[in-house]
């Protein structure tokens, strides 16, 4: 009775009133609040993180004709690992935000390139099995998590984008309306996506998978398919290795082979597994309130949109199956090819950045879980009103899971803004040549799916203070390791700042003068500088005491933003 009750009066309202492309758009921005709860509800509070702090600054402070001859520059030099479109996408994106409004318009259109990607997803999946399908692999591709880095600036105005186009070319391969520029724009687009973002290019391969009937025809179509995809991937490699790319040359063709075989075995396992891992995460935490509100908000979000989807059960339960199984077939291949590129980070690493291993597989996933969920609803026929409660139901777990994902970000900014400040406050004395060194106590918790105030803390202080330009040193801050003692002193009387003792790249490892060194001593969790001499190891040095404020503007770009407005000794 429900579901006649449902079927008749929401299908006949949508249809009359609303018409069919209006409800498109209704599903379409019921995914996108849910994107928006599940991601970004707590935007304003979210900051700079990681290699954001590297890029987004200098691109929001330059004039736009400066960025524009910089990016041309960025681009025909091929800098970025030879892809520099991923960056110079960060760079002009960054730009536009910081002028619409400021920090919080960074993560609107960091939000708005991910819908774009929603919509075309969904858009993809309406035109290859309907409604139903299309809103089922969505709520699975919005709750993804196996991937915690969609809020990451650097990853959703940098990566994502790469997404976009491989949605694109996929649109464009099972466009027969495009006529002659079906297949120029279709390759083109993909193309592209090697000198963005690559790790989703492989999924192109699945293209011919979209295409009905697969006859003898589509298999000589699907065989030139591999042949053009492989050469445009191969030229790339060479031409990264020629280029000298670190990430490539010198690395054997068996070797490279081998490790993409472990990816695409490992990875998918890790993916489909995370929505059991991380509702469990979520379910252990239910007790707070965050989870349990943004999980029933997240499981009425994700009810209300399988409601207004209408379509019916196929009246013929085995075409039903088939075409779920048709989809099931080809959501498992673009998550198998999802992962072939992304030699660089491990795919069993489940927090912090390391976990956009798995960015590109959440399309594959998605429509992997939507023809599972299709084929129940089927099977249920006139009961599929309980499989959508169900799967809803399913859902709210993982939403919750995105409320403890955006609080970390919270944290990790919240702590980063703390720590700028006391330390700001604390050595106003710093100048040319100056390294300072922080004791890790002071840092009592790291965050889980972010780094906060780790490995890219030397660039950051040049951001919140304008350096004389006669400086050819700057003054760098750098976060101590643990067991930093036992490696700092190598014998010649200068520290040693490298992977052994501080968090840092590599390009900013150096061997400082004891007498440039300012130390940050851990009292407590709060800090206490070190006056003259430093003891530690049964070793003593002496250090720079504190000397007069060395009076220097601070950046009124970022400075507003990170440095809290009062000195915390004056609290």
């Amino acid at each position: 009775m429900f579901e006649r009750l449902n079927g008749r009066a929401l299908r006949g309202l949508l249809d009359r009133k609303l018409g069919r492309h209006w409800q498109d758009a209704a599903l379409i921005g019921l995914l996108a609040l849910l994107f928006l709860f599940g991601r970004y509800w707590y935007s304003r509070r979210f900051g700079l993180y990681e290699d954001d702090w590297t890029i987004i600054p200098a691109a929001g402070q330059q004039s736009f004709g400066a960025l524009l001859a910089y990016c041309w520059n960025y681009f025909i030099h091929m800098y970025g690992h030879a892809r520099p479109l991923s960056d110079i996408s960060i760079y002009l994106l960054s730009f536009v935000g910081w002028k619409l409004a400021g920090m919080w318009g960074l993560y609107w259109l960091g939000y708005t390139v991910q819908v774009t990607n929603i919509a075309l997803f969904y858009a993809l999946l309406v035109r290859l099995s309907g409604r139903r399908m299309a809103v089922l692999a969505c709520i699975a591709y919005v709750l993804y998590s196996a991937d915690t880095t969609q809020i990451f600036l650097t990853h959703s105005l940098g990566l994502h984008p790469s997404i976009t186009l491989l949605l694109l070319s996929l649109h464009c391969f099972i466009s027969p309306r495009l006529g002659f520029w079906r297949w120029p724009a279709a390759y083109g687009l993909a193309f592209v996506i090697l000198f963005s973002y690559e790790t989703p290019f492989p999924i192109f391969l699945a293209a011919p998978l979209l295409l009905r009937p697969w006859d003898r025809r589509w298999v000589v179509r699907s065989a030139l398919h591999v042949v053009i995809v492989g050469l445009m991937l191969a030229g790339v490699l060479v031409f990264r290795t020629w280029l000298g790319d670190d990430r490539v040359a010198g690395a054997g063709v068996g070797s490279l082979l081998l490790q993409a075989a472990d990816r695409v075995v490992r990875g998918p396992l890790v993916s489909l597994g995370s929505y059991l891992i991380r509702s469990r995460v979520a379910l252990k935490n239910i007790q707070t309130l965050g989870v349990a509100a943004f999980g029933l908000l997240g499981a009425g979000l994700a009810a209300l949109a399988l409601f207004v989807e209408n379509e019916q059960s196929s009246r013929q339960l085995p075409d039903g199956l088939r075409q779920a199984g048709r989809l099931a077939a080809v959501g498992l291949a673009m998550l198998l090819l999802a992962y072939p590129l992304t030699l660089t980070v491990d795919p069993a690493t489940m927090f912090g950045r390391g976990t956009r291993a798995h960015t590109a597989a959440g399309l594959g996933c998605a429509v992997f879980l939507g023809a599972v969920g299709l084929a129940a609803l089927e099977v249920l026929g006139r009961r599929a009103w309980a499989g959508k409660l169900l799967i809803a139901l399913i859902a709210a777990p993982l939403a919750g899971f995105g409320f403890m994902v955006q609080i970390d970000f919270v944290r990790g900014w919240q702590m980063q803004r703390t720590f700028w400040t006391d330390l700001v406050f604390t050595v106003q004395d710093f100048s040319d040549g100056d390294a300072i060194l922080v004791e890790p106590g002071i840092f009592p918790q790291d965050t889980d799916f972010i780094e906060a105030n780790t490995w890219n803390m030397p660039r950051v202080l040049e951001q919140l203070v304008n350096f004389p330009e006669s400086w050819q040193n700057p003054p760098r801050v750098y976060r101590l390791v643990l067991g930093w003692e036992n490696r700092i002193l190598p014998g010649d009387g200068k520290l040693a700042l490298d992977g052994d003792t501080v968090y840092a790249p590599g390009s900013l490892y150096q061997r400082a003068d004891p007498a440039n060194v300012i130390f940050i001593l851990n009292n407590d969790g709060r800090m206490q500088r070190a006056e003259e001499r430093l003891s530690f190891n049964g070793e003593s040095l002496l250090v720079k005491p504190t000397g007069p404020a060395a009076g220097l503007p601070v950046n009124q770009f970022l400075y507003p933003y990170v440095i809290h407005s009062e000195n915390p000794e004056d609290k």
